[in-house]
């Protein structure tokens, strides 16, 4: 779950809203770390959310 705390902020911290790869290029340069497939489930997570809400 905090895995998606961390993205949700680095996908809203610019106008428009970081894409996948700018979002994991922020976070890789942010210091964090986490497996390629962990961080893309995140990612479905947070996107599925966003979707759902809309």
């Amino acid at each position: 779950m905090q895995l998606v705390v961390v993205l949700r902020h680095l996908r809203y911290s610019d106008d428009p809203p970081l894409s996948y790869r700018q979002a994991v290029a922020a976070f890789r340069e942010a210091g964090f770390v986490g497996g390629e497939q962990r961080v893309r489930k995140a990612w479905g997570s947070l996107m599925s959310h966003e979707e759902s809400e809309a």
